[in-house]
């Protein structure tokens, strides 16, 4: 594996600019992409990660946050199932609720939500800001891409008065500097709307997609919505989706700053919290190697995401495993980033029978399903069952 030299250290707190950080955890190299890729495994890079605490709000962070042309290297979040298809209808229906006038979506290149959006909603203009896109020039009537990142420098259309992320805005690095933009940018009466992924529960769940090169802080939702409040806005609405899956927040920009108190903050049971989070990776990938090598079938695992590339860096041998079973058509036939490991469809469960290392997070129930439709006599394992 190669590495790269890391960034200037982060001294201050990236949700609340305090300065009393400590260190909670430093992982094992993780690969810097969350993709798959067609380059040799000798080109992959991987870097510890180390996680620290702020004592001031509560929140989380990684100390060294890598270069974005590293991270984000190419689009491969494809949002595909049941499960991401609800999400993205019910999402687009809690926006179309509470936008104002024409919405510029940060993230989403694809076009998923828009496309749900405009099936509900035809007629307001659709913007999609997106560095990597996957979505063909404006290849949805009345939806308009934009390549980049949202920034100062950023320039939003005079009729765009809503700013939607869809699983998006804890990508943003310096979350406090952005949310400061965002109160610039729009005008009073001005929405932002968000799907936010429920860390709290996907950190005690052990869910991979929580804390990553990706997402590099976590906050608590009440103090992600008191740093709204303290650059003036005001919270419209707050809806769950799913058993501990999202959270959707409706907020608008208010004539009055308010000054919230605070949420109560726990850094020491946050320290606690992430240091098990990853600890638990560790035993896992332990446990998975002894039901590996006692299969007996040829061993698959899925899908092709952090979700498994946590499972390898740290500790899964990829030696034990045949392929990588994911339904994208932009992954198969393609290596994911750091293993040697090929993509393939679940069809791929057709031909003998086989053992999968499932580890799916909300989506394990259909995953399931999927690979038993494919061949009754896979054995399944749950990742999130092995400790």
């Amino acid at each position: 594996m190669n590495f790269v030299s890391k960034g200037e250290r982060r001294t201050h707190c990236v949700v609340c600019q305090g300065a009393q950080l400590s260190s909670i955890v430093v992982t094992p190299p993780v690969p810097v992409y969350q993709g798959c890729v067609d380059t040799a495994l000798g080109d992959d890079i991987s870097e510890p990660m180390e996680w620290q605490v702020c004592e001031a709000c509560g929140s989380a962070q990684l100390a060294n946050a890598l270069p974005l042309e590293l991270v984000y290297q190419g689009a491969h979040a494809t949002g595909l199932g049941g499960a991401w298809d609800l999400h993205h209808k019910t999402f687009a229906s809690f926006v179309a609720k509470h936008r104002r006038g024409e919405v510029l979506e940060v993230g989403g290149g694809g076009g998923k939500l828009a496309r749900f959006f405009r099936a509900e909603e035809p007629e307001p203009g659709w913007h999609i800001l997106e560095p990597n896109p996957t979505l063909i020039g404006d290849a949805i009537p009345g939806v308009h891409l934009v390549r980049g990142f949202l920034d100062e420098d950023v320039s939003i259309p005079d009729q765009v008065e809503t700013l939607v992320f869809c699983h998006c805005l804890e990508h943003i690095y310096n979350i406090g500097e952005i949310v400061a933009v965002m109160a610039a940018k729009l005008p009073f009466g001005g929405r932002v709307i968000l799907a936010w992924p429920d860390l709290e529960k996907w950190i005690v769940r052990g869910e991979p997609g929580a804390l990553n090169w990706e997402h590099t802080f976590f906050c608590s939702v009440a103090t992600l919505t008191s740093l709204f409040e303290k650059n003036g806005f005001r919270l419209a609405e707050k809806a769950a989706f799913g058993k501990d899956h999202s959270v959707f927040l409706a907020l608008t920009k208010s004539e009055t700053v308010q000054t919230p108190s605070p949420p109560e903050s726990d850094f020491e049971a946050v320290r606690s919290q992430i240091g098990e989070y990853f600890a638990q990776f560790a035993r896992k990938a332990t446990a998975l190697n002894a039901r590996a090598r006692e299969s007996g079938r040829p061993v698959f695992a899925a899908p092709a995401s952090i979700y498994t590339q946590y499972l390898f860096a740290f500790g899964l041998d990829p030696g034990l495993v045949t392929g990588l079973i994911d339904n994208s058509p932009l992954k198969q036939g393609r290596r994911l980033y750091g293993t040697p490991l090929q993509v393939l469809p679940s069809t791929a469960l057709e031909e003998t029978a086989s053992t999968v290392i499932l580890n799916g997070g909300a989506h394990n129930v259909e995953m399931a399903a999927r690979f038993r439709r494919e061949n009754p006599q896979t054995d399944i394992i749950l990742a999130a069952e092995v400790s």
